[in-house]
């Protein structure tokens, strides 16, 4: 009895889990959905960022992403935390700016489109004009084309000036830079940039020049510093030859070529086209060879040559620029030598103008004594008292002007009136009055009368006829008036 009242009890709760109040089972209706979204009305973008998806409640009632919805034209769908918007994709910035195409051949104007977003369309096509698009000062505009000098950032020597490649404008150009000269340097090209460094003490006269050192050629090259230096490059002991340097290029020869005369064995020289003092010598194969000894550009110094003895001297200062030239020093004449013993030129006096040449005249270009002119010119005339003299040339032998008597006036009853022109003898006659412009009333004060120069003398002669004017002279006040 028991035992059958506790299965009848388990039966019943068994029954009571299992079934519903209408007596059928309870289905969720959002299990199956594979993918839902988390909160209605947030959206999403699509894979491709063209569209965007909103999350919704479904027939029944179920949060789902609805179908993907285009954000059409210039846009794109950005997220935006647990959000999502389509955004423009402007292609500008302003309203009615321009700007040029990415081939620089259009002008294009940025305008609003019908999307709300910013877009460049092609407003002006430049290359039917033969020119190029340059945006300068905030706009675009058609320009004659240009083309890059040199590479932007690059630099080079010139003249001992930096120059670099920069863009001024549109195309790239080579612009001064540092002048290295005025800091007392050299411009030199180091990795391909040029610099300014310390001036070169070079120990070759050029790049390129050859010459013997021993049995070895040695050619004139650019050292890492940049200045020129004496490079070993071939040893014709090596290939059983000799060096010869008697001409450029210096050669391995196949047999012994003297580069000097017997007679001129221990006789020193410099070094032709550079400041090495050379001996003529003999090497280990008895060939005569000019042997490199003392290089007086070491020295700071200069190889001068003086009765086959070559010495290193200080640098020149030349008082003078042209050896035989010559000048004036007040009426000495100096001409240009050089000096025995440094071989620079000096002014030295070699002769002095006197007799009838006593002026030195170096306004030719050329130091020449020449005479001192009495007279302006040949055949002018003065009066010397009453000696007429004229201006010749042929009074001595020398070929200056002096005056020489042409007349003694006096000789005729005559003298010599210098306010002629030109000056010459004239009769002789008494002066009436003292002064040129002088007045005074006539003897019978019928005229006014002046003192005038007539022929050399000074006379009274009529200014005023008083008498035709029915007037009188007279002097009462001072000066002679018709009264």
């Amino acid at each position: 009895m028991i035992r059958k009242t506790i299965f009848l009890v388990l039966g019943a709760a068994v029954l009571g889990i299992t079934g519903c109040s209408d007596g059928g089972p309870t289905i969720d209706p959002c299990e199956d959905i594979p993918e839902f979204c988390p909160q209605e009305g947030v959206h999403r973008c699509s894979e491709d960022g063209s569209g965007f998806q909103t999350c919704q409640r479904d027939a029944n009632g179920c949060l789902v992403w609805s179908d993907t919805s285009s954000c059409g034209e210039n846009k794109t769908c950005r997220s935006l935390g647990t959000d999502a918007a389509c955004q423009c994709n402007h292609q500008c910035t302003k309203d009615g700016a321009t700007v040029c195409s990415s081939d620089n051949q259009n002008i294009q104007l940025c305008i609003t489109h019908s999307s709300g977003c910013l877009v460049l369309e092609n407003q002006t096509d430049c290359s039917q004009s033969g020119k190029v698009c340059y945006f300068s000062n905030n706009q675009a505009q058609c320009v004659e084309p240009c083309s890059d000098q040199c590479p932007a950032g690059a630099s080079q020597c010139v003249q001992n000036r930096i120059q670099i490649c920069s863009r001024p404008e549109r195309c790239t150009e080579w612009v001064d830079g540092q002048d290295c000269s005025l800091d007392g340097k050299r411009c030199v090209m180091e990795s391909g940039q040029a610099a300014c460094r310390e001036p070169c003490s070079n120990k070759c006269p050029s790049a390129g020049t050859t010459r013997c050192n021993q049995n070895v050629i040695q050619i004139c090259a650019t050292a890492s510093d940049g200045c020129l230096d004496w490079k070993d490059d071939t040893d014709c002991t090596e290939q059983g030859k000799y060096c010869n340097d008697a001409s450029q290029p210096a050669v391995c020869a196949d047999a012994c070529q003297h580069q000097c005369l017997e007679t001129e064995l221990n006789i020193k020289r410099c070094q032709p086209g550079g400041q090495i003092i050379q001996t003529c010598t003999t090497d280990q194969n008895n060939c005569r060879i000019w042997q490199n000894g003392t290089d007086c550009a070491q020295e700071g110094k200069v190889c001068q040559e003086n009765a086959g003895e070559a010495t290193c001297q200080s640098t020149c200062q030349n008082e003078c620029t042209t050896e035989g030239a010559t000048s004036c020093d007040q009426n000495d004449i100096l001409t240009c030598q050089k000096n025995s013993q440094d071989g620079c030129l000096y002014w030295v006096k070699t002769g002095s103008c006197s007799g009838n040449t006593p002026v030195c005249d170096d306004s030719t270009g050329e130091a020449l004594c020449v005479c001192q002119n009495d007279c302006p010119s040949e055949n002018a005339l003065q009066c010397n008292g009453d000696i007429l003299e004229v201006c010749v040339t042929d009074l001595d032998a020398d070929p200056c002007l002096e005056w020489k008597t042409q007349q003694d006036c006096s000789q005729n009853g005559q003298v010599c009136n210098p306010n002629l022109t030109p000056p010459a003898c004239e009769a002789s006659c008494t002066s009436d009055c003292s002064n040129a412009g002088d007045k005074r009333c006539d003897p019978t004060n019928s005229y006014i009368q002046v003192c005038s120069d007539q022929g050399g003398c000074l006379i009274w002669s009529t200014q005023t006829d008083c008498s035709a004017q029915g007037k009188t002279c007279s002097t009462a006040g001072g000066q002679p008036e018709c009264v």
